[in-house]
């Protein structure tokens, strides 16, 4: 992935997803931290660095699990939002833990997407940027999902992949703006200057 794109990912998706230090339901019911990304199953938070509110010192695996399980079986969490789950959580990450996550899931998103998009690397910025938001929103083996976008993506037809990448919106009004900045990114994105980033063009 083109360093330009590394560096603003996290700005970029941190206006679509907020960026929340705690446990937290999405809209679908799934435990989510940080800049959206989720830890459901329970085996993927136990390993992250918690700490506990107040006394900041380090939670072990157990106190994890416990966390997981107060948030998770709540699943009213997911109508009254992460503000309410604040109110209900004793752990959090840190500033460096929630940047720690989206690295490594920024990384394994990457490997996924190479698979199937074998001239990843030469991409545009504008192009990659668009793409890993849509693997942030639905997981990077989404692409074989996604035929028709795969078939313009291959051919690196961007017009055609902005009329291809739109998620359906339906009980996830979260996704409309992620929409619409996919759309004007892979709108912009520029073969001739392909470390550029249009970020202006989405709104965000």
């Amino acid at each position: 992935m083109r360093p330009a794109v590394e560096a603003i990912f996290p700005t970029f998706t941190s206006r679509l997803e907020g960026r929340v230090a705690w446990m937290y339901l999405d809209c679908k019911g799934l435990v989510t931290i940080g800049l959206g990304c989720l830890i459901d199953p329970e085996s993927l938070a136990r390993p992250l660095p918690f700490r506990f509110k107040g006394s900041d010192k380090p939670a072990d695996p157990a106190a994890i699990g416990e966390e997981w399980h107060r948030v998770k079986d709540n699943q009213l969490l997911a109508k009254q939002g992460y503000k309410m789950a604040g109110r209900v959580t004793q752990l959090y990450l840190t500033g460096e833990g929630i940047d720690q996550l989206a690295r490594r899931r920024i990384e394994s998103f990457e490997a996924t997407l190479r698979k199937y998009l074998p001239e990843w690397d030469h991409w545009p910025a504008n192009a990659q940027l668009a793409t890993m938001s849509m693997a942030w929103a639905m997981g990077a083996g989404f692409v074989p999902k996604f035929k028709n976008w795969w078939t313009m993506a291959k051919t690196q037809n961007w017009p055609g992949c902005a009329k291809c990448c739109g998620m359906n919106a339906t009980g996830n009004v979260g996704l409309i703006p992620r929409n619409k900045a996919n759309v004007a990114l892979f709108n912009a994105a520029d073969t001739e200057n392909p470390d550029v980033i249009t970020l202006s063009a989405t709104g965000l």
